[in-house]
């Protein structure tokens, strides 16, 4: 995974400790906190490709493996949405957590959120107990959607902070970027 570098699409109202593991687990890392909107508008939506695509040029490598959550879902979906087909393949893998559903409900979201489809390998993680942000029967269908790999965890697993989800979270990237 040296060739590949990681970017992390932060939703900073979500309390993710799990992310500093992360951002010191690989050589090469750029972070990127997304803001959170007062109405889903296109102004919006622009602000958050331009935010994603500066990050993707501050990494020194030619393959991004990308880890967003909550409102970081959205806004990776308004980033890869607007790619062109070359871009695409710089992308080599993504871990969609926890997506917020109320972000991908309104507007151009809501188009966007049923038009994706992920070419790289994609995981979508959510929690699979009773979750008004994440719905999981929701969860299940974005996957399909998104061809994405749907792993619906219990609350529990959900903590990716400690050390053995750190480790899970890191081995499944390992595979998806096999």
């Amino acid at each position: 995974m040296q060739d590949v570098g990681l970017l992390l699409v932060h939703d900073p109202q979500q309390n993710t400790p799990w992310l500093h593991t992360w951002a010191h687990g690989y050589p090469e890392t750029v972070q990127v906190d997304v803001l959170t909107p007062a109405a889903h508008d296109e102004a919006v939506y622009t602000q958050w490709q331009q935010q994603i695509q500066a990050a993707c040029t501050q990494l020194p490598t030619d393959q991004i493996a990308l880890i967003a959550h909550g409102k970081g879902v959205a806004a990776t979906l308004a980033w890869y949405d607007q790619l062109h087909m070359a871009q695409h393949r710089k992308v080599a893998a993504i871990l969609l957590i926890a997506p917020i559903y109320a972000d991908l409900m309104h507007g151009k979201m809501a188009e966007v959120a049923q038009r994706t489809r992920f070419t790289p390998k994609t995981a979508l993680i959510f929690n699979r107990d009773d979750n008004p942000s994440c719905p999981p029967d929701w969860a299940q269908n974005q996957a399909l959607v998104w061809q994405a790999r749907p792993f619906p965890i219990s609350h529990a697993q959900h903590r990716l902070h400690t050390d053995p989800n750190f480790e899970w979270g890191r081995i499944l990237l390992q595979e998806m970027l096999l």
